[in-house]
């Protein structure tokens, strides 16, 4: 029993390093940026309000703490999400060819909204408070479509040589 989860271990870990030299390296040079801000000043406006009621504080602790040390940033190349913390400094960057959808829900009435990226890989970005959430959302699809290489057609053989498709075998009893 012991070998056999061993051998799932040593598997498991082997598939891990051979993704890891998988990874695909971007040059983010030259790029342009779309939108860089903190997260949404309504958010921080409602969770301290509404921090008036004991069981809002800790929501308003991490509200004060997203808007002092969050940053997001989104250029013609990549999705960067930046914590400068005291305690904590840690920059998250996706190319738009990483992406494989976008996820969001309107808070604060729509003027604000949390999106999730999810990557190819499965991993996730999220982003909370984000302002302008709807036309960022739509501007990672469009430069996802753009960066990506284009996907083969699903065609058979005959049809890349231009030759008329066969008629299908008939099954069963003739």
């Amino acid at each position: 029993m012991r070998a056999e989860c061993a051998g799932r271990v040593k598997s498991s870990s082997i598939k891990l390093r051979l993704a890891e030299k998988e990874k695909v390296v971007y040059d983010f040079t030259d790029e342009v940026v779309h939108y860089e801000g903190p997260p949404h000043r309504g958010d921080l406006a409602v969770n301290v309000l509404f921090s008036a009621t004991l069981f809002w504080i800790p929501l308003a602790i991490a509200s004060i703490g997203r808007g002092l040390f969050v940053n997001y940033k989104f250029t013609n190349k990549r999705i960067s999400v930046s914590t400068n913390a005291p305690w904590k400094t840690e920059q998250l960057d996706a190319a738009y060819q990483e992406v494989k959808e976008v996820r969001s829900v309107p808070r604060g009435i729509g003027a604000w909204g949390d999106m999730v990226v999810v990557l190819k890989d499965g991993s996730k970005i999220e982003m909370r408070a984000l302002d302008k959430f709807r036309e960022l959302g739509e501007y990672i699809i469009q430069r996802r479509d753009e960066l990506s290489p284009p996907v083969p057609a699903d065609l058979t053989q005959e049809e890349l040589m231009g030759e008329p498709a066969k008629a299908p075998k008939a099954k069963g009893f003739a």
